[in-house]
C-alpha cells in the first residue's frame, strides 16, 4: 500500500487520468523496474503478530530505521506510518505487513541488492528487539482479532467496504502479503502487451512459489492462500472493470464506464470520505452530497 502522496490538482474529466498514464511512456533506455516486498512481523516470545507501538512494535523498527540508515519519515495524524529514502519507500499494510516498494531501477539485480540491504537492516534490528519476519503468501496461524490495525484513515474505511462486498476482503487486507513488480512500458501498446503477458504469466509464478498451506493454525487444502482470497476478490473487480485480456484494452479503457466502486478522498481537513455509487457521476460532480463543492483530485 502506498505512502501517502500530494496530488496533482483536481480531475475535472476521465480523459485526465488516461493522459496521465500515457506520460510515462518511456523510450527503451530509460526503462525500470521496481518491485514491492511484504512479510509479516512477529514478536520472537510468543509468535504473535507485531503490534504498532511498543517496546517490540513496527513503529520502532521503523523509528530504528529512520535513526541509523538514513531513512526520512512519513506521517499521518502525527503517527509514523512510513519512510522514504532514495527514490525507495517503506509503508505498511492494514495488518502491519512491513512493505518495501523499491526504488526504480535498471535490471532485477539492482532490485535483488536493494532487497537483501533491506533484509539486513531489518535483520539487525528485529534481533535487538525479539522480533521476526516471515515471508509468507499468509498468515499461517493468527486469527482475524489478533491482529493489529494500522494507523492509517483509508484501512477504516477499506474495512468498511469490504464488509459491504463479500466475506473475504478483510482476510486479504490484514493476513495476506505478497510480492508485486512495476514495469515501464514505450506506447499504449507496449503497455498492453506487457499487462496481458503478466496476467496469463501470474497462476505459473503463483504455483511456482505457493508456500501458504496453513491458516488459523490448520491445514487450509491449498497452498497460495493469498491468491486464493484474490480470486474471491476478482468475481467484485470484474463486475466493475472491464478484463486485462479484452481486446479493447487501452490506458482510457473504462473511465466512463459507470461503477459501484468506491472512492475515498482526503479532504484539506485530512478526513477521508468514501463514496458510493457511479464514479462518471463523482467525475462531472453530480449526485455527490459529501463533498457538493469539490471532485476527485
Amino acid at each position: 500500500m502506498s505512502i501517502p502522496q500530494s496530488g496533482g490538482g483536481p480531475i475535472e474529466h476521465p480523459e485526465q487520468m488516461a493522459a496521465y498514464l500515457a506520460a510515462g511512456c518511456k523510450p527503451e533506455s530509460k526503462w525500470r523496474i521496481g518491485t514491492e516486498h511484504e512479510k509479516f512481523g512477529f514478536c520472537q516470545a510468543n509468535q504473535s503478530p507485531l503490534p504498532y507501538s511498543g517496546p517490540c512494535s513496527i513503529k520502532t523498527i521503523l523509528e530504528a530505521l529512520r535513526d541509523r540508515f538514513g531513512w526520512s519519515p512519513v506521517l499521518e495524524a502525527d503517527k509514523l506510518i512510513g519512510l522514504t529514502r532514495n527514490g525507495a519507500n517503506i509503508s505498511l499494510e492494514p495488518g502491519g505487513q512491513f512493505e518495501l516498494s523499491g526504488a526504480p531501477l535498471e535490471t532485477i539485480h539492482d532490485t535483488a541488492n536493494e532487497l537483501n540491504q533491506h533484509l539486513d537492516e531489518l535483520r539487525g534490528i528485529s534481533d535487538e528487539i525479539g522480533a521476526g519476519f516471515i515471508a509468507l503468501g499468509a498468515a499461517p496461524i493468527w486469527s482475524h482479532e489478533t491482529m493489529p490495525v494500522m494507523p492509517k484513515g483509508r484501512y477504516t474505511q477499506m474495512t468498511d467496504y469490504m464488509d459491504r462486498v463479500g466475506t473475504m476482503g478483510k482476510f486479504m487486507m490484514y493476513r495476506t502479503s505478497c510480492v508485486q513488480v512495476n514495469l515501464d512500458f514505450s506506447s499504449e501498446a507496449d503497455m498492453v502487451q506487457k499487462m496481458r503477458v503478466a496476467v496469463a504469466l501470474q497462476p505459473i509464478a503463483t504455483a511456482l512459489f505457493a508456500n501458504s498451506p496453513f491458516f488459523d493454525g490448520l491445514p487450509n487444502g491449498i497452498k497460495v492462500g493469498a491468491a486464493a482470497f484474490g480470486k474471491i476478490l476478482m468475481q467484485i473487480v470484474q463486475a466493475c472493470c472491464p478484463s486485462y485480456l479484452s481486446r479493447g484494452l487501452a490506458l482510457r479503457l473504462g473511465s466512463n464506464t459507470p461503477s459501484m466502486c468506491q472512492c475515498i478522498l482526503s479532504t484539506e481537513t485530512a478526513d477521508i470520505l468514501m463514496l458510493w455509487g457511479n464514479l462518471s457521476a463523482i467525475f462531472y460532480r453530480e449526485n455527490c452530497p459529501p463533498c457538493p463543492q469539490s471532485g476527485p483530485a
